[in-house]
């Protein structure tokens, strides 16, 4: 829970999945509350691991595909600054 604290103070954007044979429901909740896929107690299933990460891989295609195209956007919007102001000498 202490690195995942810091990995929010970093700003650092990763998928995170709690996995322990330690836990209670505070402690999930809270892990989830700042941002874990999933929160996994043992013994789990096979399969519900390989659920948790195809759901937290789909995540992270998914934002970085919004941050491709947000820098597509910053690129296209600085030409089209440069270009006006180009216009305007």
């Amino acid at each position: 829970m202490d690195f995942q604290h810091k990995l929010i103070q970093a700003r650092v954007q990763i998928s995170i999945i709690f996995i322990t044979a330690d836990a209670d429901v505070p402690m999930s909740v809270k892990a989830m509350k700042f941002g874990a896929v999933e929160f996994l107690t043992k013994p789990f299933r096979d399969q519900d691991l390989l659920d948790v990460l195809q759901h937290a891989l789909g995540n992270a295609t998914e934002l970085g595909a919004i941050a491709r195209a947000a820098g597509r956007l910053t690129q296209t919007l600085r030409g089209a600054d440069a270009e006006r102001v180009r216009d305007e000498m």
